[in-house]
């Protein structure tokens, strides 16, 4: 669980009222000094075209970052679109986890929880969209 793409991955699928939450004990329990304040910028999104096998450069998106030290760990944290408490929430949980910090038991428990919820709502989002589906065979046949 502790892997960083995973945590990043349930950082931004994630209900933000619990990182929220999480954040503001933490802060309130640990030296946190905000070394860059939330901001909005374009990145350059680069995918990987499987054909011909090279990277190319999709276009540009819009993402909020930002950066803090907590007890002497430096952290950046990065949401996709304009979501400066997400952005913050994922620096400070990430440097709690990074710094081991005695809130980073809780933090990875509640993200256990997180994901069981997102893995929920992907089965329900899911089953939505399967019902539209559409058989091509089968309608050949009628």
């Amino acid at each position: 669980m502790e892997d960083i793409d995973r945590i990043d991955y349930l950082l931004a699928e994630g209900g933000l009222p619990v990182f929220i939450e999480l954040a503001e004990e933490l802060a309130s329990q640990a030296r946190v000094k905000i070394i860059q304040e939330p901001s909005a910028c374009l990145v350059m999104m680069q995918v990987f075209e499987t054909v011909q096998g090279h990277h190319f450069n999709l276009g540009e998106v819009l993402i909020t970052e930002c950066a803090v030290e907590i007890e002497g760990t430096y952290v950046q944290g990065f949401a996709l679109g304009d979501e400066p408490q997400r952005a913050l929430c994922a620096a400070l949980l990430k440097g709690a986890i990074a710094g081991k910090h005695p809130l980073a038991p809780k933090i990875l428990s509640v993200f256990a929880e997180q994901e069981n919820t997102i893995q929920q709502r992907k089965k329900t989002e899911f089953s939505l969209v399967a019902r539209t589906r559409v058989d091509f065979e089968v309608m050949d046949h009628i």
